[in-house]
């Protein structure tokens, strides 16, 4: 997200930040985008945010309507489907049939309030949810007229961002890419050296150019990376490569997974949590530009909780890869120097239902990438029914899934088959449509404004979704504890963190220019 052409290499805005201090040029570009890049200016915005997370994560105050719409769709969840969740929507219905119930929340004090109420009416002008953290949502849902068995469903999203622009959201996604190239550079590991063995110590997997990177990453944020260091693992950071003809690139595989013993002794509940939704999913992503070539991949897998990314990075943008992963384009794509994109994103995916395996292959999303002077926009479509290659095993480890067809309206294959081509070809032959626009009003007011609508078939596989959800996927409050916990646990390292940075730079508060 952002614009302007921001200058990333001089990588320490002519700032002479100490070297264990670079994790931190990212949150630096928040500062820029004014006019003048200022210190300051990124100190007040990275404050800002803080605060409103801890608003979020100590204060959070949903009104008595919200509590009691979210009470009674959880107290349903075993015998609901669309049908359902349509008849729960509070309010009368529009003369087309819709029914719609609205969300608002924002920071009041130091509470973040939710607040619910039925409207059939649009919602409130997008210039209203500019402040920091303000934000809005409204879903809308009715029969649709061709098929009485599918409906029409509209989301409609707004979130404000306050000061933070788009230029500067951007100017922080490049800088992130940079960090990783940094580490290359041996004056950056200047007087940190004596500390990579506790990094080599904590990380035995690790090679020699992942302990460099990670060097840079744990001097900057130390309470974060202490506080987190027994519970994930990593495998891979980056490596450093030539092409044939000469030049550098880093080559990023982050590979990420949990400790899961080590986790279960802090975090016990959320641990057992983890267990039941076990092998239940692995999906992999892979981001192509408009000519097809993968910019970026990543995996996850429920199996053993890990994440892994891979991309290509070369000054401070991601290169295209070629099927056997060495670049394929001589010129990088630098989020700052975006104008317009088309890109796909490619799911594939396989899950696991109490033991009933589903296969989906080549479910992919077409999008494109608009930026004009005071916005960014970004369309999706997902309207081509991908393949769903195969469905196995036993569900609950009994029921073979032949048995499972014997005792539904239609067999599980030709379920989840009709699922998707509604998706993908209702809506009016849309299928399922998102549009993202970054708007800016002014320099301190700026909101991220979301839509989307499809239309979804409401079969045997939406009312098994739902149970599944319940019975697998719904916490219960025992997990939502520790879940809390470990993010209060992280907010905190970040406080002090931040505490930390700006103690060792407050030399630099007064000057202004970085």
């Amino acid at each position: 997200m952002g614009r302007l052409a921001l200058l990333l290499f001089p990588t320490l805005f002519i700032m002479p930040l100490d070297h264990d201090l670079l994790g931190w040029n990212p949150f630096l570009q928040l500062g820029a985008g004014h006019g003048e890049a200022s210190y300051a200016m990124a100190m007040a915005k990275i404050a800002g945010w803080s605060e409103l997370s801890g608003s979020l994560l100590y204060h959070f105050s949903p009104d008595a309507e919200t509590e009691k719409f979210f009470g009674s769709v959880f107290s349903q969840l075993n015998n609901f489907d669309l049908s359902g969740v349509y008849g729960m929507i509070p309010g009368e219905r529009t003369p087309e049939g819709w029914k719609a119930i609205t969300f608002e929340g924002r920071q009041e004090g130091a509470a973040y309030v939710l607040r619910t109420h039925a409207a059939q009416e649009g919602m409130r002008p997008t210039g209203s949810f500019t402040e920091r953290g303000a934000f809005a949502s409204q879903v809308r849902i009715r029969p649709a007229r061709m098929d009485p068995e599918t409906f029409l469903g509209d989301l409609h999203l707004k979130v404000g961002l306050a000061d933070t622009t788009t230029d500067q959201l951007l100017a922080l996604a490049q800088e992130v890419l940079a960090i990783f190239e940094q580490a290359r550079n041996p004056e950056n590991l200047e007087g940190l050296l004596w500390a990579k063995p506790l990094v080599a110590a904590e990380f035995p997997k690790l090679e020699e150019e992942d302990l460099r990177t990670l060097l840079l990453l744990e001097r900057s944020f130390p309470t974060i990376f202490h506080t987190n260091k027994k519970l994930f693992d990593l495998q891979d950071v980056v490596h450093y490569e030539r092409e044939e003809g000469g030049r550098a690139y880093t080559r990023l595989c982050l590979d990420v997974s949990l400790r899961r013993k080590e986790f279960g002794y802090k975090y016990p509940r959320f641990a057992d949590y983890l267990d039941r939704v076990e092998e239940l999913l692995d999906v992999r992503f892979v981001l192509k530009d408009e000519e097809h070539r993968p910019l970026v991949t990543a995996e996850y897998k429920t199996s053993d909780f890990s994440m892994r990314w891979n991309a290509l990075i070369a000054d401070g943008g991601l290169l295209p890869m070629s099927a056997s992963g060495k670049p394929a384009g001589r010129d990088p794509i630098s989020p700052t120097e975006l104008s317009r994109m088309r890109f796909e994103v490619e799911v594939t995916l396989s899950s696991n239902f109490s033991g009933l395996k589903v296969d989906v292959e080549e479910m992919v999303f077409h999008g494109e990438l608009t930026r004009e002077p005071k916005r960014l926009v970004v369309t999706t479509t997902f309207d081509e029914k991908p393949k769903v290659s195969k469905v196995s095993g036993r569900a609950y480890g009994l029921v073979p899934s032949w048995l499972i067809d014997v005792f539904i309206p239609s067999n599980i294959d030709t379920l989840i088959d009709d699922f998707l081509g509604v998706i993908t070809e209702g809506n009016g032959g849309s299928g399922l449509e998102t549009r993202w626009v970054f708007s800016s009003f002014s320099p301190d007011r700026n909101v991220l404004e979301m839509r989307g609508t499809s239309e979804i078939l409401d079969n045997t596989f939406v009312q098994i979704g739902f149970r599944l959800f319940n019975k697998r996927l719904m916490p219960d409050d025992e997990v939502l504890a520790e879940i809390i916990r470990l993010l209060r646990t992280n907010y905190a390292a970040f406080q002090k963190d931040f505490a930390r940075f700006k103690e060792r730079t407050a030399k630099f508060a007064k000057s202004q220019v970085l």
